[in-house]
């Protein structure tokens, strides 16, 4: 439904909307607005349809209150989403908030990775400062967990979403809670255990324990990229073990974590409300009070963009991971289905005890069946907190594609080595300008949507995720939205949508907006159906390549026969290769490593119909290089030219594959060189930056092979530069010159050899080649030379 089918949006409110919805539920949105006749500030608005929120959401007018009650006495904190104003009408209510210029936290960190001891330590510092000032308010927020983590423009953590906040101390009294309520994999075991069950009446827990509890779990998060359980209690494996070993776990997630910290932790994670860290204890630990790079001596952070950088950086899809195999220890993580084991599934009803009603309700639960909620039509840019949209792609359409996507956040964690675009680094001043507030999840495709939306559909169908047999909008150009709605690997509840829309001629981008669910189980479910796309995509592509490699060989050997030569027979060889991604990175390699050959081989051959045939079958090589690069996100065109090699220093690289030939075969007339290997550089593997430092190892370990005045030789495209060497035994140092771009071959050569388009002398070669990735400068272009 639209606003205009649930009811109009109250016409008679302070302020204006400047916005579409950026927020959404089942019976609310948020919306950007400011006030009447400035444009400035521009805050957040939450509408909240009462008939709805209570018919779905079972919240009733006294919780929507309670909430508003609660969040304005809690007051300013920098760290706590701010109260401005509320109000309502017959069929809204509206809360008027602090706007979360930054987004999600944990949409910025890497699912099963986290991020460093620095960034953990600081977002922790932040979360204990805020809760810390609710309690000191008598408040307990009671439902603390990533969701619920904002950031502000400059990378500063906001706590969100009071709808399960309650006050627990009022005048030097305390009040303790029996409502049951939370996450399960963030809630405190005694929430469970002393909460009211049907008609059993609960003891009653501490908002406050409860909360520091939870901050250790968020704390935990930080650091593993995933949560130590399922939930507290005895179905959970983890759980279970964390009892029985008095918290000196085995986990592997454990195991991972910084020594320094697991006191801390167990503090915070104590069972025994009574022997629990409180608040003093936590801020008094050593873990807590250690010096971190990021935070001022104010206790401000003090490097935003180096902050943001590393946050940005860490963000990475590793294609070589299969998508479908199960989560560590699943079997053991599972809770078993049933009556038994209903006492955490708070996402849903239980019979005489309707626990629906206590989910916090910021954070509704989409229907995914007769009832869905269309805020905006269409339903685009849909975000899960009070983030603002920054959509530049869709409008931007007179830029050529290329330099938009290599200008496009999202698309650098696709790359083996993720790095801010320099688009956004050079005016960058703060995190905001690093990071951008809306969401990563999301990928490009040149496919159109009778294609996309297919595998699309096919890999949600691989993830058990339902999807519906007929999807609108493929026929009419989009844009598409396909419902979510499935459980993460700790079975709690996530939905979302995917939305197809086209946003060039030609390109059309794939969005991934969760509603309702745990921002890392979002991010990943989403390169699952990633990588399980990538895999449709680039398959096709390759089968492509593959007939075109076959049809090759086909047309050398009847070229070579023509000429009255005899086609050497096939030889047997060993790749490297275990997923669709690792076969797409090593061919790309080895297609310019064909090219090369070709190139190199083309001044000793003598007949000119084999000449044309090679040369016809070098463009086709180059053209399928592109198409690889291009999915590994290296830049196409590195290199004004391919980068021709000698026969020699070919074979150097093909008798690494080889592991047996024929024996009707002729003996080659070449020979392989000693095997030169990266050991180090700027880069991870064999991609560096020119003006780097590039250390080689000649195999063997045979020191006496390299004197003292060896050159390490680059050739790439047409250049040839020869670098004095820096050797140490069988290891040399390089600084690689600034002329070298894209792939590039270097050779330990006994002599310089220097020169442009000429083939450099086999004889002066000690080893090599090796194969390197030189990351081009930015392009300068003279356009009176067109």
């Amino acid at each position: 439904m639209q606003h205009s089918q649930l009811a109009p949006l109250p016409t008679e409110l302070p302020f204006r909307i400047v916005s579409k919805t950026i927020g959404q539920g089942a019976y609310a949105c948020i919306k950007k607005a400011c006030p009447l006749t400035e444009n400035n500030p521009v805050f957040a608005v939450k509408f909240i349809h009462k008939e709805y929120a209570s018919r779905h959401g079972k919240i009733t007018a006294r919780q929507l209150q309670m909430e508003v009650t609660v969040h304005k006495h809690i007051g300013d904190h920098r760290n706590i989403i701010s109260f401005f104003h509320t109000g309502e009408d017959a069929t809204w209510r509206w809360i008027a908030m602090e706007l979360a210029e930054g987004g999600d936290l944990f949409d910025k960190i890497e699912a099963d990775a986290g991020v460093g001891e620095d960034i953990a330590h600081f977002y922790f510092t932040q979360l204990i400062s805020a809760v810390s000032y609710m309690h000191s308010k008598g408040v307990g927020h009671r439902d603390i967990k990533p969701e619920n983590v904002l950031l502000s423009a400059n990378g500063d953590l906001k706590i969100a979403d009071f709808g399960l906040a309650t006050v627990f101390e009022y005048n030097g009294k305390m009040k303790a809670c029996t409502t049951l309520c939370g996450s399960p994999p963030y809630i405190a075991p005694e929430v469970i255990t002393c909460s009211t069950r049907g008609q059993t009446k609960g003891s009653g827990y501490r908002a406050d324990f409860a909360d520091i509890w939870s901050c250790g779990v968020v704390l935990f998060v930080l650091l593993a990229g995933n949560t130590p359980w399922d939930s507290p209690t005895e179905e959970s494996f983890e759980f279970s073990e964390y009892l029985e070993k008095n918290a000196r776990t085995t986990d592997e997630l454990w195991q991972r974590l910084p020594s320094s910290v697991l006191s801390l932790l167990r503090g915070m994670m104590k069972v025994d409300v009574a022997s629990r860290f409180t608040m003093e204890d936590v801020r008094r630990h050593p873990w807590f009070t250690r010096p971190n790079k990021y935070i001022s001596s104010e206790g401000v952070l003090k490097d935003q963009l180096n902050l943001a950088t590393s946050m940005f950086e860490s963000l990475h899809i590793d294609f070589s991971q299969d998508p479908l195999a199960p989560p560590p220890s699943q079997s053991q993580r599972s809770r078993p289905s049933g009556p038994s084991s209903s006492a955490m599934d708070i996402d849903t009803q239980e019979s005489g005890d309707d626990l629906q009603s206590r989910l916090s309700s910021t954070q509704p639960e989409m229907p995914m069946g007769n009832v869905t909620v269309d805020w905006d039509t269409p339903l685009v840019n849909a975000f899960s907190s009070t983030q603002p949209t920054d959509h530049t792609m869709s409008t931007t359409h007179d830029y050529q594609l290329a330099g938009r996507l290599e200008d496009e956040p999202a698309m650098s964690q696709f790359s083996q080595n993720p790095t801010v675009p320099l688009s956004r680094t050079q005016n960058a001043q703060n995190f905001h300008d690093i990071i951008p507030s809306r969401t990563l999840n999301r990928f490009y495709s040149t496919w159109g949507l009778k294609l996309l939306v297919p595998v699309l559909s096919e890999a949600l169908h691989r993830l058990g995720v339902p999807v519906p047999s007929h999807i609108a909008g493929v026929e009419t150009g989009g844009p598409v939205v396909i419902r979510v709605a499935t459980k993460d690997q700790r079975l709690c509840l996530l939905q979302g949508n995917i939305i197809v829309e086209s946003v060039s001629e030609g390109l059309f981008e794939v969005e991934f907006t969760k509603v309702k669910g745990d921002p890392l189980e979002w991010r990943r479910f989403f390169k699952k159906v990633a990588v399980l796309c990538f895999d449709q995509v680039f398959i096709s592509n390759l089968e492509f390549i593959a007939h075109d490699e076959e049809q090759h060989v086909v047309l050398l050997e009847s070229a070579i026969s023509q000429a009255g030569a005899a086609p050497v027979a096939a030889c047997q060889y060993s790749f490297p290769v275990n997923s669709v991604s690792s076969f797409v990175s090593l061919a790309t390699v080895l297609e310019g490593v064909g090219v090369s050959a070709y190139l190199g081989a083309a001044t000793a051959i003598s007949s000119k119909s084999i000449l044309n045939v090679a040369a016809a079958i070098t463009v086709s090589e180059g053209l399928h290089q592109a198409i690889q690069r291009a999915s590994i996100l290296d830049v196409v065109s590195a290199n004004i030219a391919g980068t021709p090699l000698s026969p020699n220093a070919i074979f150097t690289i093909a008798s690494a594959f080889i592991t047996s030939c024929p024996s009707s075969n002729a003996a080659l007339p070449f020979k392989a060189f000693p095997s030169l290997s990266v050991s180090k550089g700027s880069g991870s593997g064999n991609l560096f930056a020119a003006n780097s430092v590039a250390t080689l190892s000649v195999a063997g370990g045979n020191s006496t092979a390299i004197p003292a005045s060896a050159f390490v030789t680059f050739v790439s495209g047409l250049d040839i530069i020869s670098v004095p060497a820096r050797v140490s035994g069988n290891t040399v140092a390089v600084t690689i010159p600034p002329q070298v771009s894209g792939q590039s071959f270097g050779l330990l050569t006994s002599t310089a050899i220097n020169g442009t388009g000429a083939i450099f002398d086999d004889s002066k070669v000690i080893a090599g080649p090796v194969i390197m990735e030189v990351v081009p400068a930015p392009p300068t272009i003279n356009f009176s030379v067109l």
